[in-house]
């Protein structure tokens, strides 16, 4: 996602000549959707929850003024991560703002340069439809 989003916002102005990439979440909301169903997020979002929160916690102390920690190591999914970390963290309104601005499908028309993308049909971060 963050590849595509700076060959997106970059344009053809990248000193890159080509890239690709594996397994991306093309729209967050949806990515999003998929990780809270129930098995994925049995599988997944759990997991990926926690190691964000670990993550995080190891560094509690750069972020206690500005962030409610406690509020963020109670969140159960990486939605809730991201609204009460992540879109804080980077200044950003609200969840969906963040999410809008993260989702790389938005901006492929503007990348400058070949990109191979690939992805799984039953890639869970990235929904075959």
């Amino acid at each position: 996602m963050l590849l595509l989003n700076y060959l997106g916002k970059i344009g053809p102005k990248t000193p890159l000549m080509a890239a690709a990439t594996f397994s991306v979440g093309w729209n967050t909301f949806a990515c999003s959707e998929s990780l809270e169903k129930p098995l994925n997020w049995l599988l997944f979002n759990y997991y990926l929850t926690t190691c964000l929160q670990s993550s995080v916690n190891k560094h509690r102390h750069m972020f206690v003024k500005q962030i409610d920690m406690d509020h963020v190591m109670k969140a159960k999914s990486i939605r809730e991560f991201d609204k009460r970390f992540t879109s804080v963290m980077f200044g950003y309104r609200t969840i969906d703002d963040y999410y809008t601005d993260a989702s790389p499908n938005r901006r492929l028309n503007s990348v400058g340069i070949p990109v191979l993308c690939l992805n799984s049909v039953d890639d869970v971060f990235s929904p075959s439809h």
